[in-house]
């Protein structure tokens, strides 16, 4: 495959999460995870439909995390439930979001006290330096903090907020 430059990006990477019960997972992604909601707002089916999102509309809410990162919640009539394997690796496609923070123990110590579905006892060092803990939100979507020891070496580009 040919080099390309690089996609000319003006804004931080957003993703969408499609939903079953907005009101549940916007309160677990602002009073939870404290997420700012940005906006909301209704796609009406004539635009969903065509630009492949769902045939019965859309209502869309933003929340913000505090780097300035987006998650969207979409959720259409037409959502349905789709069972998750137990193992994230065992199916292909978007496997989860990876959240990086500061103090890994304080955010378990947190998540733990509101009741999220942790995934194991606590951050687990997956190797010198990097600990992770997996969790999933109220419809099973897998989220992962992480703490580095050293963000630096790892993002060298982040340095100056480490």
């Amino acid at each position: 495959m040919a080099q390309t430059e690089p996609m000319k990006m003006v804004a931080p990477m957003e993703v969408g999460i499609a939903v079953r019960d907005l009101d549940q997972m916007r309160e677990f992604y602002t009073r939870v995870l404290g997420f700012e909601e940005i906006s909301t707002v209704q796609v009406p089916s004539d635009k969903t439909a065509a630009s492949a999102m769902a045939t019965d509309g859309a209502t869309v809410v933003r929340v913000q995390t505090p780097y300035g990162e987006r998650i969207k919640l979409l959720s259409a009539p037409s959502t349905n439930a789709t069972e998750r394997p137990h193992w994230l690796l065992e199916r292909a496609g978007l496997a989860y979001l990876t959240f990086i923070v500061r103090d890994i123990a304080a955010e378990h110590r947190r998540l733990r006290a509101a009741g999220v579905q942790l995934m194991s006892d606590g951050p687990i060092e997956n190797r010198p330096g990097l600990r992770v803990l997996f969790f999933r939100d109220p419809e099973g979507n897998t989220l992962e903090l992480v703490e580095y020891a050293d963000l630096g070496s790892y993002r060298p580009d982040l340095a100056h907020g480490a």
